[in-house]
């Protein structure tokens, strides 16, 4: 990855690619009149909820609302939350060439990995605010500072925190951390239909703004204004939303625990339809041991199972309807054993892409040993 043209592609949020490196802060009007379009963005309209013009308006501030120093601490952010890439593939720049394909590591995923979690998982909502509101206390830079002397005043004010995400909902730098304000608004008591705009414009709409998440094996593989990071393309939108602090991360965590009990409490007799908690826990990380897990859907005869997906994995989600005969398992354990030894699914591509990418014998080898469809 070329971290030097994600740099100069990020001029207003920043670039947080591994723990141990950070990026400047810096501003930029342009990439905030960027995110203006998805925050007016309109809704589809679902059977037997409001119209699509009573939610867009329920999202939409007028500028003149909003304070204009929306500037919040990026330095710190310094954790990747996006997938493993399905094999990680280095590039040798010397001659602008693929080196050896890397076949992804065989590791130990956590405990529960592709399970339901445990009931025990769950926080009471009033427990996950009080322990949000003290982690962010510690970390006041977090918050707009346009914003800080009111939250610091009263910080359990739900129309507030709501209208604090509706202005977060503007600026990248800040998009991620709307989601934090919407369920913290809700778990204060704030009126649900209010609030879910909000939620779900933070968070089911999150990658559906400006933000391109193709694959790629090198910069002249993306379009133009995206670098390629690890293995997707990558524009300064997506940068903005895909990185997040320690003391995110544990306010992610600890409002998972309390929205996995909203979630799991929900009438479903009425509507189908996921609601900001369930995309909440579908697009923001929770604490699984050292390591950082977010939520999967599976689907299964007896319905949608939510399952813990250590981010470490960056295979797909298997989605089986019934039982599977005993050719099929046999095909999906080969595919398996391919995608985790050689990251792909078949012999037939994995030995294209030796071609393609002009490798060797060692990963023909590889192939051939490994995958067997």
């Amino acid at each position: 990855m070329n971290r030097l043209a994600l740099a100069l592609l990020v001029p207003a949020c920043g670039v947080w690619q591994a723990e141990s490196q950070k990026a400047p802060q810096q501003h930029s009007s342009s990439l905030q009149e960027r995110a203006t379009p998805s925050s007016t963005r309109r809704y589809a309209a679902a059977p037997g909820t409001e119209s699509d013009a009573k939610r867009t308006a329920a999202v939409t501030i007028a500028p003149s609302d909003c304070p204009v120093d929306m500037a919040a601490d990026i330095e710190s952010r310094s954790i990747d939350t996006r997938k493993a890439p399905p094999a990680e593939r280095s590039v040798d720049t010397r001659r602008g060439r693929p080196k050896t394909l890397k076949a992804p590591k065989r590791v130990a995923w956590v405990r529960g990995h592709r399970k339901p979690v445990a009931p025990s998982f769950a926080l009471e909502p009033s427990k996950a605010v009080d322990q949000a509101l003290d982690i962010e206390k510690t970390n006041m830079t977090n918050i707009p500072a346009g914003f800080r002397s009111r939250v610091a005043a009263s910080p359990r004010d739900a129309s507030l925190r709501l209208e604090l995400a509706r202005c977060e909902l503007r600026t990248p730098a800040t998009r991620r951390r709307a989601s934090y304000d919407a369920a913290v608004a809700l778990l204060l008591g704030a009126p649900r239909e209010q609030v879910e705009p909000v939620l779900l414009e933070a968070t089911e709409n999150e990658s559906n703004t400006n933000n391109s998440f193709r694959s790629c094996d090198g910069a002249s593989s993306c379009p133009s204004g995206m670098a390629c990071d690890r293995g997707y393309c990558l524009n300064a939108f997506g940068s903005a939303v895909s990185f997040i602090s320690k003391a995110d991360l544990a306010i992610e965590d600890t409002l998972s625990r309390a929205l996995w009990k909203v979630a799991r409490d929900t009438d479903r007799t009425a509507s189908r339809r996921k609601t900001g908690a369930d995309w909440w826990l579908l697009r923001r990380l929770h604490k699984c041991g050292k390591h950082v897990c977010s939520f999967e859907e599976y689907a299964a005869r007896e319905g949608t199972a939510l399952v813990r997906w250590d981010r470490r994995d960056g295979g797909e989600v298997v989605t089986i309807k019934r039982n599977l005969t005993p050719g099929e398992k046999a095909i999906l354990a080969a595919k398996t054993r391919c995608w985790e030894r050689t990251g792909w699914q078949t012999r037939g591509s994995c030995l294209q892409m030796c071609e393609v990418r002009m490798q060797g014998a060692g990963c023909r080898t590889s192939c051939y040993a490994h995958c067997s469809l």
